[in-house]
């Protein structure tokens, strides 16, 4: 039996991680010149979560974890300035870099480009929180490092 999107048999798997991991290293690479390598131990103490909704044939959200520091950085970068102006060019930075990962993450698999859409990202704001995950399905965390930047993303599949 082939496993379906929302299917209970559906598993996420090594193809969908590449593709995070390539989406990861395009957007990063290209837009932010910053070389992305993944590690297996990062000491990651995020007070900043961008979340993408995915609908449609996929029911999940994306999500990018960073400090504030990390993201003030990534924002600096992607803005060309070199210091950012207040929190809210910050976390809409850090909201359009995890839209842009996500809609690459999406157009790489040809079941999801054209049955799947994204909403707009929202960034939330807290303390070391944990990560949000689902009370039912699956979580693909990818950590990784961009010129000593670490952060996490993560594709959280509702089941």
């Amino acid at each position: 039996m082939t496993s379906r999107i929302g299917h209970p048999d559906f598993r996420l798997n090594s193809e969908w991680e590449a593709c995070i991991e390539e989406s990861l290293r395009e957007v990063f690479g290209v837009m932010l010149e910053l070389k992305v390598q993944r590690r297996a131990n990062l000491r990651l103490v995020p007070d900043l979560t961008a979340l993408v909704g995915l609908t449609g044939s996929l029911n999940a959200w994306f999500t990018i974890r960073c400090s504030r520091r990390v993201a003030a950085t990534l924002a600096s970068r992607m803005l060309a300035q070199q210091a950012v102006q207040g929190e809210e060019q910050i976390f809409d930075a850090l909201g359009e870099i995890c839209n842009i990962v996500a809609g690459n993450f999406k157009a790489r698999l040809w079941s999801l480009s054209s049955t799947c859409r994204l909403s707009s990202p929202t960034v939330l704001s807290g303390e070391h929180g944990e990560p949000l995950k689902p009370k039912t399905g699956q979580t693909l965390e990818i950590l990784i490092e961009c010129n000593n930047f670490p952060l996490e993303a993560a594709l959280h599949v509702n089941g």
